[in-house]
């Protein structure tokens, strides 16, 4: 596939999927009143209701989210020569690679966040 198909068929699909997963992720982290269910609970459970949040609240769920990501891609790269879908048969990266290839991550996700 040629750069332009390949840029055509990101944002297709990306618009297509849109309204459905919007209004699913409306549903499920902010029902109507009495629509509450299992995720919505969830939901609050990890980062409170939308209108309890304060900003204390807000940065206890931001430095947990953190910390379990961080967690989770250490431990993705640092056990990667163990894990399945490693046709190359990779072997562990560096720690201080793993810690900067974080770091990165994190902060293009930051940046992207901030463009919203």
């Amino acid at each position: 596939m040629d750069h332009i198909s390949v840029i055509l068929f990101i944002v297709g699909g990306t618009a297509l999927l849109s309204l459905p997963l919007g209004a699913y992720m409306t549903w499920a982290m902010d029902p109507a009143p009495g629509q509450a269910n299992r995720w919505t609970g969830l939901f609050q459970t990890i980062g409170g209701a939308s209108a309890d949040q304060d900003w204390k609240r807000y940065l206890v769920t931001l430095l947990v989210f953190n910390a379990i990501m961080f967690s989770v891609t250490f431990a993705i790269l640092a056990l990667q020569q163990w894990l399945p879908l490693n046709p190359d048969e990779r072997g562990a990266l560096d720690p201080t690679l793993v810690f900067n290839t974080y770091r990165v991550l994190h902060h293009e996700h930051q940046s992207a966040a901030l463009f919203r």
